[in-house]
């Protein structure tokens, strides 16, 4: 019996959820060493530090997806999120 799951599913974070909903599809556009890649950013293997790899994992996505497509709208949506609702984290 094979695992169904797929990477990033079992998380509260909506891009991880997302990269899990459209696995598939990332899977057969990115190479093997990218496909590694991603999922060591995503389990943690790749990088230790969780706000490193989630940087590192959406510069991944974007070199890999169109800009139109719905991994992308979630990460720029939890960007502009992230940054109007913690006036802080805005560069001046």
């Amino acid at each position: 019996m094979t695992d169904a799951r797929r990477p990033g599913d079992d998380r509260d974070d909506p891009l991880l959820r997302a990269v899990a909903e459209h696995w598939d599809e990332i899977a057969r556009r990115a190479g093997q060493r990218q496909r590694e890649r991603l999922l060591g950013l995503i389990d943690g293997t790749a990088e230790p530090d969780p706000a490193e790899a989630r940087a590192a994992l959406a510069d991944e996505l974007l070199d890999l997806l169109p800009s139109d497509h719905p991994v992308i709208r979630v990460l720029r949506a939890g960007v502009a999120y992230r940054s109007s609702a913690d006036p802080a984290t805005v560069p001046v």
